[in-house]
Order: C-alpha cells, then structure tokens, then sequence
C-alpha cells in the first residue's frame, strides 16, 4: 500500500510507529512475546525502502509507542516536510497457547486470515479465515502429536523417562503448500512462511516430548538431553494456486526394549506365546596385553585385549556369541563387527570369577567403502575440495580420503554415527619416516591445535574449509611451512547423520536454513552428550577422545547460524529457544581462555587472538564491508532495542565476545591450563549457496589462519630431566602451556 503511493516521488523520510507489546509477566508462563513482536514483522523494510525508493536506511524511521491499536502508524514526508502519505493498518490476530497441550507454557498471538466487504459502506461480511497454515497446525496439534503421544505411553508402560529413549524411530511430516516463500534482494534475505512452519514443526514437537516427559515422570524438563527419535519436517517449495497436501509417517517401537516373541501352537491345544527381552552384556573398558607388529609391513599383526566380566554366565555367553559371530565371518555376514582394517587378528582374554579363555577372531578383509572408491585415484595439482558446494558426508568421506594419500596426513575413521555413517578424522604432522608414532611425543614437541565442524550439521561451510585447509597445508609451500611448528587434529563432520538430512533437504529447499538437521538422528545435540561415558549416540564420544588423546593447546568448535531472519509464526514471530539468533548480525567469534591474575601469559595469549582473528578478517575489504552492513543493520533492528539480549563486542571492527556478562572469570584447571584458548565462530552459513558460501568459507579460513599463526609465530620451550631410580633412568620431556606470544617473551 505505501510503497505504490510514494513511489516516483521526492522522498526524505519515512516514519514508523509501532505498538509495542505488553507481557503479561503476572503469569509464570514458560514463554513470553518479546515487547518488539510487531516492530520484528516488518523486517527488513528499511532496506526495501532503501532499494525501490533510493533512501539510506537510516531514513527510515522507527518509534516505539503505547501497546494500542493501530498496531503501524505510517508517515511519509519529503525535503519540504510535506506529507507525502499517511495511514495506519493493524493486522488481524487470534490468541493461542504455544503448545495446545500444554496451555499453561503461555500464549502468543498469530496473524490470520480475514475476509471484510461493505455494500454502500455497510459492513455485510466480517469474519475470521482460518489460514491453511493455521488448519494444518491445529490437525497437527489435535490428531497427530495424541496418536504419537498415545503409542509411546503404551510401549513405556506410561513412563516415558529418559533411559527408554528413543521413544519411536522417525516422525516424518510431508508438506506441499501455496505460501509466499520468495528471496526480497537483500543479501540473503527472503519471506518464507514455509521455512517458519518447518522450525514450529521440528522445534516444538521437541519441545512437546520434553513436556511430555515431564509430565509423566514429575521430573524437571530433560532440556538437551531429551531424544524422543528422528523428526523430519519435508518441506516442499512453494506450489502457488496448488491446495495443501500434507502426508504423515510414523515409524515406532513394538517395545521399549528389543525382545524375542516366539509363538506355537500344539495339536489340540490352544496357541501359545512367549518373549523375552534380549539384554546386553555390558563388559569393563578393554586394556590391551599384546601388540604384535612386524617390521616392513603396514598395520599390526595381532592385538590382544583383556575384559574382566563380573557373572560366569555372562563369559559362557560372551563366547557363544564370538563364537557365531566367526561362523556367520565365514558366511559372509557381518563382516564388519570384530574386523578392522590393518588388523590381522584380534584376541579377546576373557575372564569371569573362576573361568577365562582366550577367543581369536580373524579379519574378514573388511574396509569402508570408500577405499573402493579411491581406487586408481592420484593427486594431479587439480583442487580437491570444491568450495562452491554444500558438501553431504559421503562427499566429505572421500575427499578425507584423498587427502590422505599425502605423507603428512593420517585420515582414519574415528568411529559411527547412530545411523551407522563412518565419522572420519585427519591428523596432519611433518612426516617421520617411522613405522609407528606417538601422540603424546609428538603434542609435547609442537603445539596442537584440533578442530571440531558441522556439531549441528546445517550450518555447512565448517566441513568445506576444514577440508580445504588441510589441502592447503598439504600441497601448498606457504602453508606447509606450519607444520614444522604445528600439530593439527581435523574433524570435519560431527553430525554425519543429521548433515546427511539436511544435504537431502537442500536439494527441495536450497535457501532454507533447514534445522532439522541440526541435531541428531535422534532429536539430541550431539554437543551435549560429548564426555558423557555412556552417550546414546556414539558419534558424541569422538570429540573427547581426540581431546584426551592430544590435548591440543587450541581448540575449535565451528558453527553457523541462519543466513537471514529466522520467524516462528505460531512461537511469538522470533524463535523462543534462539532469541539472539533472530537477524544475521555478520560473522562473529566467541573466544574463552584463563583470564585468572595468577597467568599473565594465557590472558596474553587470549588477547593476542583476538588481534590475529580481526587482521586475518580485515585483509578482504569485500568481506570487511560486508560485514560491517550488516553489524549496522542489527544494531538498528535488535541492540538499540533489547541490548540485554542483543549486543555486539566489537575489536578493531570485527565482534569478537570475550568478556563475561556478568563477575565470575574463567577458573584454573586442568582443561583452562592446558587448552589456552577455545573458540566457536558463527558463520551466516543456514543455507548458504554458490557466492555467499564461498564468501562464508574464505571468512572461516581467515579464522583457522589466524589461530595457527599464533601458534606458529610464537615462542614455546621443552624441557628435559634425566632422574636415576634404582637402576633405571627416567626420561621426562614437559613443554609449559601456553604459547608466549611475539612481544610477551619479558612476561615469561
């Protein structure tokens, strides 16, 4: 309406006033609507202004006034102060809990349909319309989450706790609708009420599982812990002028835990069932008592290791079962479990209260599959990592493996995803010419840095510059030049399982942030179960095992956040779980360290990062100007608004968070002594494309060059005593942590 009315003319200044919004903080709802709820719908419209009318956005105006209808007040006026326009509008509303089962959570306000007609000025029809959006949500509340909810109270005896998790093992909801979903020209801006409907889809029916837990157990809601099973939201484009069709898929558990059921039937009597549930043997951690490698020869022989079981039943049937595992070897049936490449023979010293044996099991010759893939393949100059792509897992697979056909690289396979995806590690170090290395000898000689990618795997650029760094550092002499004074640990994929959704989603819906495959297969952050003993995903023990196995003096966590606004329209318009998340605000770090009084030197190390981290950014003045766009932007739509929830830190133009909002500082311990610096970036990278996402890797590069440069261009010492004890001696090396940057050597 306004922009047709003003178009063409000499504008100056447009001027919006918009309702704030009043929570009713006398409730003690679980969420509440943000004050600026209404100001937030009309985002970015500064920007559209600016670009159809030849404005600054800073000429477009907000006002903040009484929580009061007309919800906009517009006025337009040109040089002259003339109004050019004038008018107000107030959208239609219906009041609805959260969550319908769970009324108590709070309420939010949703635009719907209306439909208004006057005859010679006398209203005739005023009436609500319910939006397609608003029916299927309302079918999915009432019909669909019951029968789920109904099912899993069944299979758990009406105790859903956490320690039956999963609940079921995939939710599927398939949704083709006529919705606005369309890209404004502004970055990567867009207006899309189908990406929004995947969110409310995906993060509320989380939500609804974590109450429902909490309601049948009394317990406090499980938070990030909770992993009710796979939820897909498949979102189709937009079909315009096209009815909505929407198609569920359930799959669940017969049980809550895996059981036989045999069922027979005698002459003349009637039939008859039995079940038992299969229940697992849950040995000690295995230590080794024999290695056995041999000299020109890649791999180890054999390898012993030792398990003390509590029960003599549980060895006779731990035997039972190695013993039909090898027959079924022989068959050609599970040729993977017990097998392992570059492992001849494995022996397994098992030992109960008053038996022991000792059981050997042969390598099938297994190998992932893409070693078959690599075959006949040679490095020939040409690029190995291409950086203009989203990369899905098998893809991250073989490049992995490539690269690790270079002397200074070791890619192996580190562990398995839930869904059984291979989860593959790269350790770059100078080449020794040894046939067998040491870890602990090789951290202690060099710093290390290890590095963590796609935790939640739709933010997608980590995976592409982690790989291609590793090619730089392997291939190109300007890098290679790192690796005399750098150890580096590459983790590329984290989450294989859920980068494998969200690379299947991208092909539908290339620009959508796609948040179901945030998580895991199982609705649970991988991040939060890291250095659990126990984690029920077992790709979440990969990260601490790396960590414990380098200790490395730096280590990062990459990750992304949507590449434009992010709007749940039945959750308050801004999603309530990732307030902060609401706008892009440009790329950004967060960086953790000791700042303690008693270690100069690691609070030197943690300031010098932040110099490196905003000179490596600030080289490519695109992305510099990039960038600061976009700090401006949210400083107009978010900081000046709520500052307590949105801010920026901002050092030598880069926002770098490093000082705590509030009086505690990081405490001295073994972690903070060792690890002297943690990072986690956030690249605008949900989902990023083409030349956005090239711009997004170039950023993520800068930032990983960044922390190896510190490592590289500052000072380190070992040390070395000999100690006679007895008729031994004692050989110890030690290197001090952390790093002395350049211009802190007086500090040491």
């Amino acid at each position: 309406v306004v922009l047709p009315a003003i178009k063409g003319k000499e504008v100056e200044q447009v001027f919006i006033r918009v309702a704030s919004y009043a929570p009713d903080f006398s409730q003690q709802w679980k969420y509440y609507q943000e004050p600026t709820r209404w100001l937030k719908e009309l985002y970015p419209i500064d920007e559209v202004f600016a670009q159809e009318l030849g404005l600054r956005p800073e000429d477009t105006v907000f006002e903040l006034k009484d929580p009061q209808e007309p919800i906009y007040e517009v006025t337009v006026t040109n040089k002259a102060g003339k109004t050019l326009f004038q008018g107000d509008f107030s959208p239609k509303v219906v009041e609805r809990p959260f969550l319908d089962k769970f009324a108590h959570w709070g309420k939010v306000q949703v635009s719907t349909g209306w439909l208004e007609a006057k005859i010679n000025g006398e209203p005739v029809v005023n009436c609500r319309i319910p939006t397609d959006m608003e029916r299927f949500w309302d079918y999915y509340q009432s019909e669909v989450l019951p029968q789920v909810h109904q099912h899993i109270m069944n299979t758990t005896g009406k105790k859903p706790t956490l320690e039956k998790q999963p609940f079921f093992k995939s939710l599927t909801i398939e949704l083709a609708m006529s919705e606005p979903d369309y890209r404004l020209g502004i970055d990567e801006e867009h207006i899309s009420s189908l990406e929004s409907i995947h969110d409310e889809i995906y993060f509320d029916t989380l939500e609804y599982f974590r109450g429902m837990v909490e309601e049948a157990t009394g317990y406090p809601q499980p938070g990030r812990e909770s992993a009710p099973g796979n939820i897909i939201p498949l979102v189709h484009p937009s079909q315009p002028g096209k009815p909505g069709v929407v198609d569920f898929s359930y799959v669940g558990y017969l049980s809550a835990k895996p059981k036989v059921i045999v069922e027979w039937q005698e002459v003349g009597r009637d039939p008859r069932q039995e079940s038992r549930e299969l229940t697992g043997i849950k040995p000690p951690r295995p230590s080794a008592f024999l290695e056995v490698v041999q000299a020109g020869k890649e791999g180890v022989n054999k390898l012993g290791v030792s398990l003390r079981l509590e029960k003599d039943e549980e060895l006779s049937r731990s035997v039972d079962l190695i013993e039909r595992l090898t027959k079924l070897h022989k068959k050609g049936i599970f040729k993977e479990a017990f097998s392992y490449p570059q492992l001849n023979e494995l022996g397994l010293y098992l030992s109960s209260p008053s038996s022991q044996t000792v059981l050997w099991v042969k390598s099938t010759g297994y190998q992932p599959e893409v070693i078959d893939k690599l075959a006949g393949w040679s490095y020939r100059g040409e690029p190995i990592v291409p950086l203009n792509k989203v990369l899905s897992p098998e893809e991250s697979d073989l490049i992995a493996a490539k690269l690790g056909t270079f002397p200074e690289i070791v890619t192996y396979q580190a562990g398995k995803s839930y869904q059984g995806r291979p989860i593959p590690v790269l350790e770059l170090t100078l080449p020794s010419g040894a046939e067998l290395t040491s870890q602990a000898k090789m951290s202690t000689y060099k710093p290390t840095i290890l590095i963590t990618g796609r935790q939640h795997a739709n933010e997608i650029s980590s995976t592409s510059y982690i790989l291609r760094m590793a090619e730089l550092l392997a291939t190109d002499p300007a890098y290679k030049k790192y690796l005399n004074r750098v150890n580096f640990v590459l983790h590329p994929v984290e989450n294989p399982d859920g980068a494998a959704l969200a690379y299947q989603m991208q092909k539908l819906t290339p620009y959508h942030s796609l948040h179901a495959g945030r998580y895991s297969s199982l609705g649970v952050d991988v991040g939060s179960l890291a250095g659990k003993p126990e984690p029920i995903l077992p790709e979440a023990r990969v990260r601490n095992m790396l960590y414990n196995q380098w200790l490395p003096d730096i280590y990062l966590n990459l990750h992304g956040y949507p590449s434009h606004e992010w709007v749940q329209q039945f959750a308050g318009y801004s999603p309530p779980l990732f307030r902060s998340y609401w706008i892009p605000r440009g790329w950004y770090a967060m960086i953790s360290g000791l700042e303690h009084p008693l270690y100069p030197l690691h609070k030197a190390a943690l300031q010098a990062i932040k110099d490196y981290i905003a000179e490596e950014l600030g080289q490519d003045t695109r992305i510099k100007e990039i960038n600061k766009r976009l700090y401006q932007r949210y400083q107009r739509w978010a900081v000046r608004w709520q500052p307590h929830l949105f801010y920026l830190e901002i050092h030598k133009e880069t926002p770098l968070y490093s000082s705590r909002r509030s009086t505690s500082i990081a405490k001295p311990s073994f972690r903070t002594d060792t690890t002297v610096i943690s990072g986690i970036n956030e690249a605008m990278d949900e989902t990023a494309q083409g030349e956005w996402l090239l711009k997004e890797i170039n950023m993520g590069l800068a930032y990983l060059r960044a922390h190896i440069r510190l490592l590289y261009e500052s000072e380190f010492s070992i040390h070395r005593w000999e100690e006679e004890s007895g008729n031994r001696v004692v050989l110890t090396l030690f290197r001090p942590r952390p790093v002395t940057p350049k211009g802190e050597e007086g500090n040491k």
